[in-house]
């Protein structure tokens, strides 16, 4: 998790299967999540969270951008 390269706030990159044995020549697969819940979410414009009152559950999905998530 860091805050590099063309980014306004912290977040984490996570490519486990790609199309290509390259780093940086392979495109990353859509991973669907077991399970997560999506707790608030991230506003790109103005640089801000919104944190909901309780999470929101979410199972064998995957998880859309800009969103605040925790895992089991």
């Amino acid at each position: 998790m860091g805050n590099t390269g063309n980014s306004d706030a912290p977040h984490l990159h996570v490519q486990v299967i790609t199309d290509n044995p390259a780093v940086l020549g392979g495109e990353g697969y859509p991973i669907v999540y077991r399970s997560f819940n999506v707790t608030g979410r991230f506003d790109e414009d103005t640089i801000t969270g919104t944190f909901f009152s309780k999470p929101i559950p979410q199972q064998d999905r995957l998880m859309e951008n800009d969103v605040v998530v925790s895992l089991p």
